[in-house]
């Protein structure tokens, strides 16, 4: 395996989930100097607090003051499965971020997004690290 690409990789089901669940992670990785991102698999269009566009513009500041990147995935908010196009997306995406640390929702929460993100980047961090697994990019 080739050296990591990113210290820390934060995984939300919807935009500030990374940023409510451990912000302040994200914070001390960024002032030591770590490589730190967060991914979002849907933009939360699903929400009942706010436009698209407000999370947008609130997501984007809270990665400029917390000092680390953010990718958007846009699977479908409420909708996203555990299947292979799904598992797909984040493998390549870990495959291409190559993070150290990965941080993911917790397994049991009340909202249905947060658990099936659980599932879903779990399982696709596990085959993003096949060789043999169809996926473009090197294994991670």
């Amino acid at each position: 395996m080739t050296e990591p690409g990113l210290d820390l990789l934060v995984v939300g089901a919807h935009p500030d989930d990374a940023e409510v669940h451990v912000g302040g992670l994200l914070a001390l990785a960024s002032r030591q100097g770590l490589r730190a991102a967060i991914l979002d698999l849907t933009v939360g269009e699903l929400g009942t607090r706010g436009t698209v566009e407000t999370r947008k513009i609130e997501a984007m500041e809270s990665t400029r003051i917390l000092g680390v990147s953010r990718t958007l995935l846009d699977l479908p908010d409420g909708r996203f499965d555990e299947g292979e196009g799904n598992r797909l997306k984040v493998m390549m995406e870990l495959r291409h971020q190559r993070p150290a640390v990965l941080v993911l929702p917790a397994p049991e929460d009340r909202h249905p997004d947060h658990r099936r993100a659980h599932r879903l980047v779990k399982e696709a961090a596990y085959y993003a690290g096949l060789r043999n697994y169809p996926c473009p990019g090197t294994p991670w």
